[in-house]
């Protein structure tokens, strides 16, 4: 019985996958793009090695994790498994790109960020290994290139203009150019000058749509004039998605320290601020005062207008007070109608003996008459008229040495001011 001829095993081998790890469903996008390939999942790097000796393969997608210790090992054990013939492709997100980037020298041969996109998945079952084992599809990179990918990684919460000018001075380094810039969507930033006549340039892109371009000023060396092309088209693919990465992160960091329904930091964000700045305050002298305040009889504007009513009351005290206080003051949500406003002083120490909280009545006071004019919808005139708020107030280090004491004592401030009538200020103790 005639055997079967060998370019059809080795077709049928490349048409074979093996997806490890699979936590961004690179499977599943496989599984689209090629419906006819036998595609395989392995939840660990081990459970692969295992698979990989009783079935060979044409391809590896193994999904890197910026938590893994001993990527290296890992790979090294894959690549000794897998065989030279079969394409060892790893996948990470834009956060693990630098050591995933030097895990290639371990045996892997490309390496591709996610989401995956089509063109890059074909470009990497494709190319094929220079002689000396190196990645033809991936440039090396310098120890300088990977230090400042591992610096940019780490500040993805960076201020934007910060973070456009860290991937500049990125391009910079890795193409020895004398300038470089980074263009998105109407921000710009330039390291080591503008680059007015670019030599090269190359689109940025995010889910197929252009959002800039990067560009590169004349080689610092004289030797040569030109850069390499597929070398500034990936890190093109590489700077779009660390901005895709850094604008998710802002994105979430800001859900996460915003109140939904006033759009006031909220109580998390509160604690983390305080802490900071009663840090500063140790040294430099200055003073924090602290303001608990809730809407006056809340519960029975809810109750009587409904909910939507309530929910109006909780925004406009929000905005009125932001409007009515200084400029670098903090007003939070802390919970229900009750907030927190943050009063410190910023950039000058204060001088023995003056009275903070004293100082910040009239701020409240200008608050507490907007707010008694204010007309709130769903309320009836005559009812919004006399929206008030009781409140206290407490000062580091004057009655607290710790944040959590200066909420204590702010609130305990709060709570006096209720029991004395409401629609007043206590401070320390003492109304205001």
């Amino acid at each position: 019985m005639a055997q079967p001829e060998e370019p059809n095993s080795q077709s049928q081998c490349e048409r074979r996958v093996l997806v490890i790890n699979d936590q961004e469903d690179v499977a599943g996008q496989l599984r689209t793009r090629y419906p006819d390939w036998d595609i395989r999942v392995s939840e660990t790097y081990l459970s692969a090695i295992a698979d990989l000796s009783e079935q060979p393969v044409g391809a590896i997608f193994a999904y890197v994790d910026s938590s893994d210790t001993e990527l290296d090992k890992a790979v090294a054990g894959l690549r000794d498994a897998a065989g030279s013939d079969a394409r060892l492709l790893l996948c990470c997100r834009a956060d693990a790109e630098p050591a995933t980037r030097a895990a290639l020298d371990s045996g892997a041969d490309d390496y591709l960020i996610c989401p995956l996109r089509a063109d890059e998945v074909e470009a990497a079952l494709a190319s094929q290994r220079d002689s000396d084992g190196t990645p033809a599809s991936i440039p090396p990179a310098s120890i300088d290139e990977l230090k400042s990918l591992g610096e940019i990684v780490s500040r993805l919460d960076a201020p934007p203009d910060s973070f456009l000018a860290s991937l500049a001075d990125l391009l910079r380094t890795a193409f020895g150019a004398r300038s470089a810039g980074v263009v998105v969507e109407g921000a710009a930033a330039t390291s080591g000058g503008g680059v007015s006549e670019p030599v090269m340039t190359e689109p940025l892109t995010h889910d197929g749509k252009a959002i800039g371009h990067v560009a590169l000023g004349p080689p610092v060396s004289t030797s040569g004039d030109t850069f390499d092309r597929s070398k500034l088209a990936h890190y093109a693919r590489l700077i779009g998605h660390l901005i895709t990465a850094a604008s998710d992160h802002r994105r979430y960091h800001d859900l996460a320290y915003t109140d939904e329904l006033s759009g006031l930091p909220n109580r998390r964000y509160l604690l983390e601020f305080l802490s900071g700045l009663i840090e500063r305050t140790r040294t430099d002298g200055t003073t924090v005062t602290l303001l608990m305040f809730d809407v006056d009889y809340f519960k029975r504007y809810n109750d009587t207008y409904g909910h939507d009513a309530g929910d109006e009351i909780i925004r406009g005290c929000g905005e009125l007070f932001r409007r009515n206080c200084r400029e670098h003051d903090v007003v939070t949500r802390y919970g229900g109608d009750e907030f927190a406003v943050v009063f410190w002083d910023k950039g000058r120490t204060r001088e023995p003996g003056s009275q903070h909280p004293s100082e910040l009545l009239p701020i409240i006071e200008r608050f507490r008459r907007s707010l008694k004019d204010h007309r709130f919808a769903g309320i009836s005139m005559a009812e919004g008229s006399r929206l008030t708020i009781s409140g206290g107030l407490a000062s580091f280090p004057t009655d607290a040495s710790s944040v959590e004491e200066l909420i204590t004592r702010a609130d305990e401030a709060l709570l006096l001011a209720k029991r004395e009538g409401k629609n007043r200020i206590c401070i320390g103790g003492k109304n205001g």
